[in-house]
């Protein structure tokens, strides 16, 4: 494949995101996602929402969703943070389970 583009993995994200009509992410930016935010910056129409606490980063992207119909984002650095926002994931998954057939919870 002569015609393959080289992208960064920061890059990839935000051409899937493009590719799946993300316009807000929610989050707090830290050392491990320095990349991404920079990536973030050059991409004109993706917004960033700064929140304090990754729980709460969680329970904010469920709203936008469910108030927008449109996908919701988490970022969160690669630390122990996570664990916080899997509190809200998991919340929100219980929660929406028995209304929502069509609700998606992917972490890496």
């Amino acid at each position: 494949m002569k015609n393959r583009q080289h992208l960064t993995g920061a890059q990839a994200i935000t051409a899937s995101l493009r590719a799946h009509h993300v316009e807000t992410i929610f989050g707090i930016p830290g050392v491990h996602t320095l990349s991404l935010y920079e990536a973030l910056r050059h991409e004109a129409g993706l917004r960033h929402v700064l929140a304090r606490h990754e729980q709460g980063a969680g329970f904010m992207a469920e709203g936008y969703a469910r108030a927008s119909g449109k996908v919701g984002v988490v970022t969160t650095i690669a630390d122990f943070c996570h664990l916080l926002l899997i509190c809200a994931l998991l919340h929100i998954q219980r929660h929406h389970s028995r209304h929502d057939k069509n609700l998606y919870i992917h972490h890496c």
